[in-house]
């Protein structure tokens, strides 16, 4: 954790960290699956979860 950071700050981007890590998990899946539409919506919500762990959404 960034030690600027009170806990408040750091609590939503640890939870984007795990929704990203969830919606790869799916998408992977959905690859494997051969739903490559779902595996393509997948990754913009990925790419969405992770901007937000960078701080980008709020």
């Amino acid at each position: 954790m960034d030690s600027m950071r009170t806990k408040m700050e750091q609590e939503p981007i640890d939870e984007a960290r795990e929704i990203a890590a969830a919606i790869r998990e799916l998408q992977a899946r959905a690859k494997r699956a051969g739903l490559a539409m779902t595996a393509y919506m997948l990754e913009m919500a990925g790419l969405t979860a992770e901007e937000a762990a960078r701080g980008g959404e709020k």
